[in-house]
């Protein structure tokens, strides 16, 4: 049986980020992808996870147009060594790198949906050293829309 479109545009959007190989980070964070919520990467590493969320349908002449949020969460530990505002700047730099990369790699190109869109990202906490927190996390969300026969996963 063949991959659904969902499944298919989870695997696209793996492959392209498996692409990641910017310099900044050791290893590269496209090194380190999975398919999980957050709490499946090992922070300790670069990494990125890919999560797909609940779908909106919408009907239309026998068909179903079907929007399908996709979460990325980019994480890389940062040098808890330095000082507190060599680390902020330190934390605000990765972060913003870690977006570029993930940005850039969903460009495409696309095979299975007919549209990507980028929604928001960003980093949802700055992490505080003081608290344990040993790595800086960026989250984006994509919306991708596909069209399918009527209750038809294919």
């Amino acid at each position: 049986m063949p991959d659904t479109k969902r499944e298919t545009i989870a695997q696209e959007v793996v492959a392209l980020l498996e692409l990641i190989t910017g310099a900044s980070f050791d290893p590269p964070i496209g090194d380190n992808v999975i398919r999980s919520d957050f709490v499946g990467l090992d922070v300790n590493m670069p990494g990125i996870a890919v999560a797909l969320g609940v779908e909106e349908v919408t009907r239309i002449y026998r068909k179903e147009e079907i929007k399908l949020p996709v979460i990325i969460t980019a994480s890389a530990p940062y040098d808890t060594s330095a000082d507190r505002v060599a680390q902020a700047e330190i934390i605000s730099k990765q972060a913003e790198t870690m977006l570029g990369y993930v940005r850039a790699a969903m460009v495409g190109p696309w095979s299975t949906p007919e549209a990507c869109h980028y929604v928001r990202g960003g980093i949802e906490d700055y992490p505080d050293p003081r608290q344990g927190a040993t790595a800086v996390v960026v989250l984006l969300e994509y919306h991708f829309t596909y069209k399918t026969g009527l209750h038809d996963p294919y």
